[in-house]
């Protein structure tokens, strides 16, 4: 049996040494050298040494690499060379008596290549799981909590890996610590909520819809109700309290939680299973695989889209390209800091440019220190591009004409303040009013005037005013934060999958979830919706294919079409 030490390109086999009586191959990208010591707490010894090595790398700042072992496990110091990084490539995991290795190579710039870390793990080789989840959020403690690996045995052999300390973070801090978990209405009107992707999911949705996930949860202990044009969230109005719940009951299930594993890479092991590496050298084996790593939005929660580099090295995954969605919308010029915290129940926002088709969301406006934000300015956000138009209209659904006809009665009359008058016929907040008056003129809104008689009303133009009020036009200036994005839009491309099962077409046993998929949703539960809505059917696929004769645990599909 040999060790192979297998660079990225077309291999060339150098040289051949011993390790522990077997032969070890190491194979160099084109020409470069690579040097690999090994030793132990009693000393180094050279391991493979390269033709050239010696004469070209003495005293060249190069730090050889060092084997040390702490119980079990074995691990790899970093190889350092101060020169000029210009790449890191990972190589394929390579198994020896149990062990699994994981080189990285550094490439420099001075056209040699190094070791800069081999990640060493001892596998147990009597322990496979039968699922294995990567994330630790949603989508993840949904799919284990829907799946009963208990059914095959009497503990269960699930895992799911969490690359953070705490699971469920997001989930946390989902409508603002309430939860607001799914969206109440026939699931034929949800389909819209997902937009391009709507369409392409429509079965997963139906399959287990949102009339599907309210009796899930009711049935285990958590009642809801719906308020703010139909938005659901649980009873308690506790995000913990589901979070609590699906953490019990993936336990229940059978599967183990791990925190603080951060998966590097994935591997198809010959027996049609699947090995997961860590950063920390772990590594296990697994006959089904499931990927619930989420997207790029708040990436402080442990969901920083490094998953999809994994995939796409690994398994050659095509990942649509990431950008931020459900975030405030930045524009140029922004006016309104001095009012920050007024907000309009009913407000349009469109975003315009050329070529390009108008996209239109209406609801609640929040005038913020910076930004515009809000349901209606979240939703839009997805759709405006730096260098966008962004046409808000304050007064919706209530046209400029009439508008302009309201604002010419106020400022003709002889009595009255003109800011009460506006605030009271238009249903705004009177410092708005004083606001646009003020930008109407071409002053700053934190100017001292005050409008309270007919002689302050001269010079105001009631189609100017109009409109601010309905076309208040703007450039978008950028695109927003990932630290302020409570989604994300891109992820692996749902060509990739059977949407019928969850399952990868080219990848049997593995499977994805959630917000990695390229799917989001406006804001209202959608995106928590899907989550549930796709890891039911993933659950449903893995039980039939572990043990076709064991019922899904808490499994309802819908009926609706």
């Amino acid at each position: 049996m040999a060790m192979q030490v297998c660079f990225s390109g077309n291999p060339m086999l150098v040289s051949r040494h011993v390790l522990s009586g077997l032969p070890v191959e190491l194979l160099p990208l084109q020409e470069t050298l690579v040097a690999v010591r090994a030793g132990n707490h009693h000393g180094i010894r050279p391991l493979a040494v390269l033709p050239g090595f010696r004469q070209k790398h003495r005293s060249r700042g190069h730090l050889p690499v060092h084997v040390f072992r702490q119980g079990q496990v074995a691990h790899v110091q970093r190889m350092i060379h101060f020169s000029r990084l210009i790449s890191l490539v990972h190589t394929s995991i390579i198994h020896v008596k149990g062990f699994s290795f994981q080189p990285r190579i550094v490439a420099t710039s001075d056209g040699l290549c190094y070791t800069e870390r081999i990640l060493i793990s001892e596998v147990r080789m009597d322990k496979k799981y039968d699922c294995i989840i990567i994330g630790g959020g949603a989508a993840g403690l949904l799919t284990a909590a829907r799946l009963d690996l208990t059914a095959f045995s009497p503990k269960g052999a699930g895992l799911i890996l969490e690359a953070t300390d705490s699971p469920g973070t997001k989930l946390r801090m989902s409508g603002a610590g309430h939860c607001n978990f799914t969206h109440d209405g026939s699931v034929k009107d949800m389909v819209a909520a997902y937009g391009e992707q709507g369409r392409a999911i429509r079965r997963v949705l139906y399959r287990y819809n949102n009339d599907a996930f309210v009796d899930f949860l009711d049935r285990h202990g958590i009642p809801s109700f719906s308020r703010d044009g139909g938005r659901v969230f649980p009873k308690s109005e506790k995000a913990q309290d589901i979070l609590n719940f699906l953490l019990d009951f993936s336990a229940e299930n059978g599967f183990a939680l791990k925190k603080g594993f951060r998966v590097s890479q994935v591997t198809r092991l010959p027996d049609a299973g699947w090995q997961v590496a860590c950063d920390n050298g772990s590594a296990f084996r697994t006959a089904a695989m499931v990927i619930a790593t989420g997207g790029k939005s708040f990436p402080a929660t442990g969901s920083n889209g490094r998953m999809w580099d994994v995939l796409s090295r690994d398994l050659d995954v095509e990942v649509i390209s990431p950008r931020p969605v459900l975030a405030p919308v930045a524009v140029r010029s922004y006016p309104y800091g001095p009012v920050a915290g007024l907000s309009f129940e009913t407000a349009e926002l469109s975003v315009t440019a050329p070529g390009k088709k108008i996209q239109r969301s209406v609801g609640d406006l929040l005038l913020t220190h910076r930004d515009f934000s809000g349901p209606a300015a979240l939703n839009i956000c997805g759709a405006a591009e730096p260098g966008d138009a962004l046409h808000i209209n304050y007064v919706y659904p209530r046209s400029r004409e009439e508008v302009t006809g309201i604002l010419s009665e106020i400022f003709s009359g002889k009595k009255g303040n003109p800011v009460s008058a506006m605030a009271s016929r238009l249903s705004l907040p009177r410092r708005f009013c004083q606001s646009i008056l003020l930008r109407s003129l071409g002053k700053s809104i934190d100017a001292d005037d005050v409008f309270r008689g007919s002689s302050n009303v001269n010079g105001l133009s009631p189609k100017k005013v109009s409109a601010l009020l309905c076309d208040d036009t703007f450039t978008v200036e950028s695109l927003p934060d990932w630290n302020k994005a409570m989604a994300t839009r891109g992820g692996i491309a749902l060509s990739q999958l059977d949407l019928r099962t969850m399952e990868f077409r080219e990848h049997p046993g593995l499977f994805a979830v959630g917000e990695a998929l390229n799917v989001d949703g406006i804001t209202g539960g959608y995106n928590l919706q899907f989550a549930f809505s796709s890891a039911s059917v993933c659950a449903e696929s893995l039980q039939k294919k572990l043990r076709a004769d064991s019922p899904v645990q808490g499994l309802r599909p819908s009926t609706e079409e």
